[in-house]
């Protein structure tokens, strides 16, 4: 696995059989099962963000793996099966097997419990874990390349090619372009796909909680 920096790749034009935007777990799962299906495919995954390096360039670490949790359902676990990974993963996974589901303020909650049938609702994952995992799996493929710290800027496609310019200064040219960056995604902004939303007026705290008693 390549890893390129701003400098080395600056006003380059590079082609490749697929870029991804974007190298969170949607993006990375997308490279190893295109990889995983075609190992001579040439892949870039590609990520705004800069790597924690720790000082060291061995100890690069991708910046969407950190310290938050993961709640995986039982489909994405038999997804990570097919792909041969949940067996890294599941050493470092809780299964969930009750929910409470209940409204401050309001009548009712709803308690659910598994059963002998599923023994599981899903799991939970640290991200960092996960991370680990997934990046042991993509380095044992020579045909992809990961850049951080470097942003889609620009997109022209035509029939057979999609061309990416980057804010390094490198262009693209790729097969196609997988849009992996999440819910604000510059590549459906780009790439001028509508999408519809809906608030629903909510919001949501993640949290790692440590007790100060055993």
């Amino acid at each position: 696995m390549d890893n390129t920096n701003d400098a080395q790749c600056a006003s380059i034009t590079t082609i490749y059989d697929v870029i991804i935007i974007g190298a969170g777990m949607a993006g990375t799962l997308c490279a190893l099962a295109l990889l995983k299906n075609n190992n001579k495919l040439k892949v870039l995954l590609l990520d705004e963000n800069a790597p924690r390096n720790h000082g060291r360039q061995s100890e690069e670490e991708n910046p969407s793996f950190d310290a938050r949790c993961l709640a995986l359902s039982m489909g994405s676990v038999d997804l990570l099966n097919q792909l041969g990974l949940w067996q890294h993963i599941a050493t470092h996974a809780q299964p969930i097997d009750h929910i409470q589901v209940s409204d401050k303020g309001a009548f009712g909650a709803l308690e659910l419990s598994a059963e002998k049938q599923a023994p599981q609702f899903g799991y939970v994952v640290e991200l960092q874990s996960v991370g680990k995992v997934l990046a042991a799996a993509l380095a044992a493929f020579s045909s992809i390349t990961t850049l951080y710290n470097a942003k889609l800027i620009n997109i022209q496609s035509s029939l057979n090619s999609v061309l990416c310019e980057l804010s390094n200064g490198q262009n693209i040219v790729a097969k196609l372009c997988v849009g992996a960056d999440g819910v604000n995604s510059k590549v459906r902004t780009l790439a001028k796909i509508t999408s519809t939303t809906s608030d629903y007026e909510c919001s949501a705290v993640i949290a790692n909680v440590r007790s100060s008693k055993k």
